[in-house]
């Protein structure tokens, strides 16, 4: 049954082998063509003429997505604090993007419990000022 054919008066329901034909002729097409690009591509990267296309990691695609960070202006960030948090100078493996709840803007990296810190004070400067207050008033 061809698109063509397609007249309302004479419309008729197409049965089940036909559905399945029409159904296994449309994925050969795709798997064939979609085959077909793959090796081209491959063909392409071994000649050197494609550059290899590094693929995201789950992480990355979070940051990207959440923050709008890619993973070269991560890198940069990171170098430039040299692989320190922001607050309290340690060196962890990966570092947390902190970021202005209100404004979304991203103000720099920090181990996660200098993350967990700023959230539970809710991003507040009285809380931590208060907070100082009394762990100076318990030495």
């Amino acid at each position: 049954m061809k698109t063509k054919d397609f007249d309302p008066k004479t419309m008729t329901i197409p049965t089940e082998a036909e559905i399945s034909k029409i159904y296994f002729d449309v994925w050969k097409d795709n798997k064939t063509k979609t085959a077909a690009q793959r090796q081209h591509k491959y063909s392409l990267r071994k000649k050197g003429l494609l550059p290899k296309v590094e693929k995201m990691t789950q992480v990355e695609r979070n940051r990207k997505y959440n923050y709008g960070i890619t993973p070269q202006k991560y890198k940069s960030m990171f170098l430039f604090q040299e692989g320190k948090c922001a607050i309290c100078g340690d060196s962890p493996k990966r570092l947390c993007v902190d970021h202005d709840h209100d404004t979304k803007k991203i103000r720099s990296l920090l181990c996660s419990k200098c993350n967990v810190l700023l959230g539970f004070a809710r991003d507040s400067v009285g809380i931590l000022e208060r907070a100082v207050k009394y762990l100076n008033s318990h030495k």
